[in-house]
């Protein structure tokens, strides 16, 4: 899966985070965040016979780069 979010050592003691955002995701699937299929190929999605609802995808427009 791609990458969300990655913790950074800032030095002294003090951690941040990072958020990373995609451009060009042609066939990508939101619940697994693979690249080797999409959404609609998810076998997820299809052995839930269509029926889970988009809130509960793992990854979602946000990770797209403006």
């Amino acid at each position: 899966p791609l990458c969300k979010v990655q913790k950074l050592n800032l030095g002294r003691g003090k951690i941040g985070w990072i958020s990373f955002k995609y451009e060009k995701l042609p066939n990508f699937c939101y619940w697994w965040g693979s690249l080797f299929h999409d959404d609609k190929d998810c076998e997820t999605w299809l052995s839930n016979k269509f029926s889970l609802p988009i809130e509960s995808q793992e990854y979602s427009a946000w990770l797209r780069a403006p």
